[in-house]
């Protein structure tokens, strides 16, 4: 896979480009936060003992088979997502109808074989707990994700996803807030991308998530000046998107200080 998209193959002796050091965690690195990084309902622990004047959105149920939905009263507008997946959600409103109740099935179907294939890529995922979890719905606005790259607890670049279910555009600013000229994966770039007034603030709080971490993506949202934990994500893009222009997967690479290979095999952190 990193041959088709890349074009070569990742140096995994000695790695310095970003996504040849994503891939290195990919395959080598079995860490304790490899695993709570990649589910949901522990990193909102990790998060609320991290950083505890963070917002963090309520869980209302968690089950292991999408058919226990149906014994929880829901009221109000609500996201369900797996527990160990990426990407996947659902947004409802009360209790499911029949045709509603259907139609989840067949997407979490869906959902399953793109989890079983990460699982067994992702060695992190393979490890988390299987099943789903409801939480309640922050806004039923389309929100940005402000997704902060720390370093060793410090935020490099910050990357910005705009309109992900209608016109989904990307930014990527340094952690001043300022643009930079780059393109990550498929996602068009956004040239006049706003930021919120509380963006340093989001900043403070990633660097307290992320500190004593090599490297770790976290991401929030915004919404009425609040800000409200997403999640942690320790395989960015599985690093399988191009960096353009490619200076920037060099620089990326020179801020993440990888451990030793001795230090990730079953330790904890």
């Amino acid at each position: 896979m990193f041959y088709r998209i890349h074009g070569r193959f990742p140096n995994l002796i000695k790695p310095k480009l970003f996504n040849d050091k994503m891939t290195w965690r990919i395959l080598f690195d079995r860490r304790d936060f490899v695993v709570w990084a990649c589910d949901k309902l522990q990193m909102k622990d990790q998060a609320k003992s991290r950083c505890p004047e963070i917002l963090i959105p309520e869980t209302l149920a968690v089950f292991t088979n999408i058919s226990e939905i149906a014994d929880f009263d829901l009221t109000g507008d609500w996201v369900l997502k797996e527990i160990a997946g990426s990407g996947q959600v659902f947004f409802g409103n009360g209790n499911l109808g029949s045709e509603e109740y259907a139609e989840l099935e067949k997407i979490t179907e869906s959902w399953e074989l793109k989890t079983k294939n990460r699982r067994e890529r992702e060695w992190g995922y393979g490890q988390a707990r299987r099943g789903y979890f409801v939480e309640r719905r922050i806004t039923l606005d389309d929100l940005p994700d402000y997704k902060f790259h720390t370093f060793d607890g410090v935020v490099q670049f910050v990357s910005v996803h705009y309109g992900r279910r209608l016109d989904h555009r990307h930014a990527v600013f340094t952690p001043e807030g300022n643009l930079l000229p780059i393109k990550v994966g498929r996602e068009t770039p956004d040239a006049e991308a706003p930021l919120p007034l509380n963006f340093q603030k989001m900043r403070q709080f990633a660097e307290k998530l992320g500190s004593g971490i090599d490297y770790v993506r976290i991401d929030f949202y915004s919404h009425d000046d609040e800000i409200y934990f997403g999640e942690f994500t320790p395989y960015f893009a599985s690093g399988l998107w191009k960096i353009d222009p490619p200076k920037y997967e060099e620089i990326w690479g020179e801020f993440w200080k990888l451990p030793k290979f001795k230090d990730v095999r079953g330790k904890s952190n």
